[in-house]
């Protein structure tokens, strides 16, 4: 038996991550570097989201879970959010609105 947040660190995290990574590089033009800094992670980790090495489970890609990280990436470009506040509230919009997504996760 799994909870679900074992689905949620394992699948739904890395995937919001690499989302999230590939809307701040092609939509907000920031680099490797910038992106790992805004997000407390590696330019290695940032590399491996774009090329497609981490993150690729694809069971979150829904056109409203694009539209929170496109607001995500805004609030965490124009400053004033804290980066895990982000993902707890995308995790959390997720569980109650969208649990199917776990579902397909676990």
């Amino acid at each position: 038996m799994r909870a679900p947040c074992e689905a949620v660190s394992r699948r739904l995290i890395p995937r919001i991550k690499s989302l999230l990574v590939n809307i701040l590089y092609h939509e907000y033009r920031l680099t490797q570097l910038q992106i790992s800094q805004l997000l407390g992670v590696s330019q290695s980790s940032v590399s491996r989201y774009l090329n497609e090495q981490r993150g690729t489970w694809t069971g979150a890609d829904r056109p409203e879970v694009l539209e929170w990280l496109r607001d995500a990436a805004r609030k965490l470009v124009e400053g004033g959010v804290d980066k895990n506040a982000v993902l707890c509230e995308i995790c959390r919009t997720i569980r109650s609105s969208r649990p199917e997504i776990l579902k397909v996760a676990a």
